[in-house]
């Protein structure tokens, strides 16, 4: 079986505005990520596109481009370390945090955030805000616990897990409203930093965060 390095999937991102400045930051990005195929297309945003934000015209050049690939949408911020698979795609605007995954064929819905160390499973579509260390699945994305093997790689301490366990039961597990659950786990966080990253996230929401069903 051949092995495929991900970094040489093409990488398309949209740019609506054609801000030169935007271009060339996204541009960077981009390439310091590793990514060695990268394109943009200026599209010009309508209802009947068949891509978001892409006219007709793209769309076709999207087309001939041979799959897989992945889509950035104008103004995306990308933080480090974090892995996108094939064919995963950002709407606009949206905010990917650190250490965060992307499985095959998921997505974010234009001006999401994505919190650090969550976990995109493969086909998930996220509609709302994705608090930090969680894993979700579906379309609609739904939580389905927290990112465990990806925190442990990264050496959190045990203590640190069990933390994060407290704030995900308190989060999901629990009939608090969200500003009752964000008071709870203010209370863990006080002298835990991987708290505070949590709590930073749900305080500065703006589309709410995902939930389950």
């Amino acid at each position: 079986m051949r092995k495929i390095d991900l970094r040489d999937i093409p990488v398309i991102y949209m740019n609506l505005e054609q801000h030169t400045e935007k271009d060339a930051n996204m541009r960077k990005i981009l390439f310091e990520c590793g990514f060695k195929t990268i394109l943009r297309i200026e599209g010009v945003a309508r209802p009947d596109n068949p891509i978001a934000g892409c006219s007709s015209a793209h769309h076709k050049t999207l087309m001939e481009i041979d799959p897989p690939f992945i889509i950035f949408e104008d103004d995306c911020q990308i933080g480090n370390n974090t892995i996108f698979a094939n064919n995963t795609t950002l709407g606009g605007h949206v905010e990917v945090g650190d250490y965060v995954i992307f499985g095959g064929f998921s997505g974010a819905h234009q001006f999401c955030k994505i919190g650090a160390h969550s976990f995109l499973g493969m086909y998930s579509g996220v509609a709302r805000d994705l608090p930090p260390y969680i894993i979700v699945m579906g379309q609609p994305a739904e939580p389905r616990g927290i990112n465990l093997e990806g925190i442990k790689r990264r050496d959190f301490s045990e203590d640190q897990i069990r933390n994060i366990k407290s704030a995900y039961k308190a989060l999901y597990m629990s009939d608090l409203r969200l500003e009752e659950a964000t008071k709870s786990i203010q209370d863990l966080g006080d002298i835990n930093g991987e708290i505070n990253i949590l709590v930073d996230f749900l305080r500065n929401t703006t589309r709410g965060i995902v939930r389950k069903g």
